[in-house]
């Protein structure tokens, strides 16, 4: 018996720790939202537009012009959250495979290779 009550509680802390990530972010989006509304950069919808859609939105209209292999690695980490709805989930494919296609140099405008390089590269793929 227990193991079941174990088993149980095990579940349920679960089950109130996924919630909490829930609130947690969706709380964070809000505070992103109204922070990129306040700086001009997106358009207050109230409420007309999910936030995390306006949120998601933005940072994928960066995916074109991202400088170096580090920063479109880490857009495409930033995007492969949960709250990327379909359309936008191929938006983001179609960064990745072009990062993927891209000759990447560094800040210095030397190509990249080696480690990091490869690295970079399993991180996208």
């Amino acid at each position: 018996m227990d193991f079941m009550k174990t088993s149980r509680d095990d579940s349920e802390e679960e089950d109130r720790s996924h919630h909490l990530r829930i609130e947690r972010r969706k709380s964070l989006m809000e505070k992103l939202e109204r922070a990129m509304i306040d700086a001009a950069v997106v358009e207050d919808t109230e409420g007309a537009d999910d936030t995390e859609d306006v949120v998601s939105s933005y940072f994928i209209s960066f995916s074109e012009i991202v400088p170096t292999l580090d920063c479109a690695v880490s857009l495409l980490q930033l995007l492969s959250c949960d709250f990327i709805d379909g359309r936008q989930k191929f938006k983001v494919a179609k960064s990745a495979l072009s990062y993927l296609k891209r000759e990447w140099s560094d800040v210095e405008e030397r190509p990249v290779k080696g480690a990091t390089f490869n690295q970079s590269v399993a991180s996208i793929s």
